[in-house]
């Protein structure tokens, strides 16, 4: 059987962090607003925090899952503000939207590559031997 192992602990400590303050900003923004599309993002964020925690195997799938999902959107989302400012939009009103979506791409970048280098799976003999 196997496990997933974190070789980086900063890394561990900082995803588990950034999936926190992330849970816990969708569950604000349902609270608020009592739209059910916020809890879609939560409940993921959940999964992959118990993922996590148990050292699933399947948990470096789901945070390459979810990292890839957190470079597409902004990168989406970027064009689209840029398309719209080449055709004339006010280039002010997207300054701070685009800065926030800028800097959840560069950490779906980070996360990816972390995930990549750091985490890997083993099986429980070697853990345990470890």
């Amino acid at each position: 059987m196997e496990r997933t192992v974190f070789k980086n602990q900063s890394f561990y400590i900082l995803l588990i962090t950034f999936l926190g303050i992330l849970l816990c900003w969708n569950l604000w923004t349902f609270w608020n607003s009592k739209n059910l599309i916020a809890l879609i993002p939560a409940i993921i964020q959940i999964i992959i925090l118990g993922l996590i925690f148990t050292k699933n195997k399947q948990a470096k799938l789901a945070i390459k899952i979810w990292a890839i999902i957190l470079i597409a959107g902004p990168s989406l989302s970027i064009l689209g503000n840029t398309i719209k400012v080449l055709l004339g939009d006010e280039i002010l009103s997207k300054i701070m939207p685009l800065i926030i979506q800028i800097l959840i791409l560069t950490a779906g970048l980070y996360i990816n590559h972390f995930n990549n280098t750091t985490v890997e799976l083993k099986n429980i003999e070697e853990f345990q031997n470890q």
